[in-house]
């Protein structure tokens, strides 16, 4: 994420709200069952992360992914950017979040 009335690559002082569901949000971002809740804080045009810990899902089954974006800084409200790599952001040719699980 990004505003350009903040330092960029720099860790800043505002946080995502992020969701993880089970079933597709309404077009407001509401889920009927939210497997986990909580927040990353923003690194300006960088990589923000999380670690949500161990949260149990079902192999095959669909996830949902669900951020709000922050309130405006100065007048300036945030892009969101979903980095594949590349020199830049603005190089990025895909949508990528990364997820990392096991099987017990």
């Amino acid at each position: 994420m990004g505003t350009p009335a903040l330092p960029a690559g720099q860790p800043v002082r505002y946080n995502v709200a992020i969701h993880l569901c089970d079933s597709q949000p309404d077009g407001n971002g509401t889920c009927p069952h939210v497997l986990w809740q909580g927040s990353a804080q923003i690194v300006n045009y960088g990589n923000s992360y999380v670690d949500i810990g161990d949260v149990a899902v079902t192999p095959g089954q669909t996830y949902w992914a669900v951020w709000f974006q922050p309130s405006a800084v100065s007048g300036s409200t945030w892009v969101t950017y979903w980095w594949a790599g590349g020199s830049s952001i603005s190089q990025s040719d895909q949508m990528q979040m990364i997820v990392k699980g096991y099987n017990r």
